[in-house]
């Protein structure tokens, strides 16, 4: 069972399973060429630590092809991010981490459980948490080399997935809209209401935010004030980020196709 994106590496494939085994397959063939065993479902893509590939399970042990460690932070745990030397995950007790063949570097705490993988931008990471006692989700931006918080932003109800970086930080609301938090304080530049809620991150390219949703709507959402510049209906609700690569977007949707569109 596949469980998170596939990795490209030089090597092979890397592909995480609900079963906590990370396997190795050739590109070519699909064959498996190794297998990575867990105790727990893997709940993070690898990513570079310190030059080797690592990954988080849901039980917090960072892991390795070649070792594993004691748990880091209490789990079920969130998807992460890496700078190349930290990793940062999050769990549903509002705890943020910061992870090295070392140990822990830092640990923030945010008022909801962790969600999504974070984004990382320059010296700062931005994170979202969820709803809790009764209290509304939002994203935190936090400084990336210790843990301290720079800015805390409320939603109306909880982020709904990852946010995309572009001009503004833009997060998919849980409320069918679209919020374009300001990067350096947190405000709100804009808000973009849309027909259904927005299921997947965002692409950003250019000027353009490009946003699909449960509907199997994609919108060209204008970063400068969140108008809405076109709308193209793709059949089936939304399920996989899209990539991005020059002129055309993929998208991955519920009835197991593959689209892929133009931007303009």
């Amino acid at each position: 069972v596949l469980f998170r994106s596939v990795f490209v590496a030089e090597e092979g494939l890397y592909v995480p399973t609900a079963f906590g085994v990370m396997q190795l397959l050739s590109p070519q063939t699909g064959a498996i060429m190794a297998s990575y065993g867990g105790q727990s479902p893997i709940q993070t893509v690898p990513l570079l630590l310190g030059g080797t590939l690592a990954w988080v399970n849901d039980d917090g042990v960072v892991i390795t092809p070649t070792a594993q460690a004691s748990p880091a932070l209490s789990g079920p745990v969130s998807d992460a991010a890496s700078d190349g030397q930290r990793l940062i995950v999050g769990n549903a007790l509002g705890q943020v981490v910061a992870l090295s063949h070392g140990g822990v570097h830092w640990t923030a705490q945010l008022p909801g459980p962790i969600l999504f993988h974070p984004i990382i931008d320059g010296d700062r990471v931005y994170v979202c948490f969820g709803l809790k006692d009764g209290q509304p989700g939002g994203v935190a931006s936090i400084y990336l080399g210790d843990g301290g918080l720079i800015w805390l932003t409320r939603l109306r109800g909880q982020p709904g997935a990852a946010p995309a970086l572009g001009e503004h930080l833009v997060v998919p609301g849980e409320d069918a809209e679209l919020i374009a938090l300001d990067r350096n304080h947190g405000g709100i530049r804009w808000r973009s209401p849309g027909p259904d809620v927005f299921t997947v991150q965002p692409a950003v390219v250019g000027d353009a935010v490009y946003a699909g949703d449960a509907a199997g709507r994609v919108h060209r959402i204008d970063m400068a004030d969140g108008g809405t510049v076109w709308s193209l209906e793709l059949g089936s609700k939304i399920t996989a980020v899209p990539a991005v690569n020059g002129g055309l977007i993929a998208y991955g949707t519920a009835d197991g196709r593959l689209i892929v569109v133009g931007k303009e």
